[in-house]
């Protein structure tokens, strides 16, 4: 959201194309002033050992680069490895530990050799499955994400979803998506599941919540 108030268009990948796709410049030395004073921003405010990144679905990542310079001038695991090394450091010096999401890591899989082993990453995946994600982006073939980067040492969380949920979500099918993380997961040594919900109908918010928390519990 950043990008589209005035006076922060020029951090934004498509700012000299007169586009707003709101992914933000990886690289400059100013997008790491302004992602410093929100972080403090909200470590300021709120307590805790965590701060989720996001990172999330960046396909306009490198745009205003290639634009300049060419495609074959941009190393985009090395960028997006950088990008994300050098977030983590902003906020160890804050004293908390960074998550960011994985998906990104389907299209760059050389950017987690390079990923400081500290950052959790949260690997999302929104549907059931029988025994590895099926990506739907790589035509639903089964990419093992959280298989490889727990071999390469890093913290993963599972994250299921109740989604979508208008009017109310499908309690069977929800159930399903958690119960296949719980059983991959377990297969891979991931180190916890959250269930996170999106797009909810304020109508029927907290008794999916409570429904799904007592599921949880049992």
């Amino acid at each position: 959201y950043i990008t589209k108030t005035p006076g922060y268009e020029k951090y934004d990948e498509g700012y000299d194309s007169s586009e707003c796709y709101g992914t933000i410049v990886a690289g400059r030395e100013d997008t790491y002033e302004l992602l410093t004073a929100l972080f403090d921003s909200w470590c300021s405010r709120f307590s805790g050992k965590f701060v989720h990144v996001g990172l999330d679905e960046s396909p306009h990542m490198g745009l205003s680069h290639i634009r300049r310079n060419g495609k074959e001038s941009f190393d985009a695991a090395a960028v997006f490895a950088a990008h994300c090394n050098r977030l983590h450091a902003i906020l160890k010096h804050m004293n908390r530990r960074m998550i960011m999401w994985g998906d990104m890591l389907y299209y760059f899989p050389a950017a987690i050799e390079k990923l400081d082993r500290d950052i959790i990453v949260a690997d999302w995946y929104y549907y059931s499955f029988d025994r590895t994600p099926c990506v739907e982006v790589f035509n639903f073939s089964e990419i093992d994400l959280t298989g490889d980067l727990k071999k390469a040492g890093f913290e993963v969380w599972g994250i299921p979803s109740v989604w979508p949920n208008y009017p109310f979500p499908d309690i069977a099918d929800r159930l399903a998506n958690i119960r296949s993380w719980w059983n991959y997961g377990r297969e891979r040594g991931i180190d916890g599941i959250i269930n996170t919900d999106w797009e909810n109908s304020f109508g029927f918010f907290c008794a999916a919540e409570l429904l799904f928390a007592t599921f949880g519990c049992m």
